[in-house]
């Protein structure tokens, strides 16, 4: 049940299969050997002016995968380690109460905060509103003042990775 599909995809990686070869309803795909990782790699664009390469798409997926591995992984542990270790020194006043504020993001379904949090950051949430009320960001909007973060990709994907870190770090705390 695990090996088997993945011995099948790295084959199917070697052939022609698409849309209009696969075997069904249309021609059969036949092997193609190592054409698909030439096109994927090539940094030449073949499909016309202004498109980008399979390679500098390719570097860029790579790239942020890269990054949101090593913030996943990284901060929330260490963070994780450091929150532990501050509510289980000895001066700290009401650990219990600490415990439970952090390990309310496991209490409650992921799916249930994720959606609150997505919406908090949307152009009509809490945070999208206070952020457009700042009067140097609100001479840059329109007259509405709200701002929504998730309308750029760079802050798109820092968002992702604090909200990975503040899911995460209750967890690591915990073990």
């Amino acid at each position: 049940f695990t090996v088997l599909p993945i011995i099948f995809m790295v084959l199917v990686a070697f052939t022609n299969y698409d849309g209009t070869h696969d075997g069904y309803y249309n021609n059969l795909f036949t092997w193609v050997g190592l054409d698909n990782f030439n096109t994927m790699l090539s940094w030449t664009s073949g499909t016309g002016a202004g498109t980008q390469s399979y390679a500098a798409t390719f570097g860029e997926v790579l790239s942020w995968t890269l990054i949101w591995a090593f913030f996943a992984t990284f901060t929330n542990y260490f963070l994780g380690m450091f929150v532990a270790m501050a509510i289980n020194k000895k001066g700290i006043k009401i650990k219990k109460f600490w415990r439970t504020v952090l390990v309310m993001t496991i209490a409650i379904p992921q799916f249930v905060s994720l959606l609150y949090v997505s919406k908090l950051f949307d152009s009509s949430g809490i945070i999208g509103k206070l952020i457009g009320q700042i009067p140097s960001v609100s001479e840059y909007l329109t007259s509405n003042h709200f701002i929504s973060l998730w309308d750029s990709p760079i802050v798109a994907k820092i968002l992702v990775i604090v909200i990975n870190i503040w899911i995460g770090i209750p967890y690591i705390m915990l073990m």
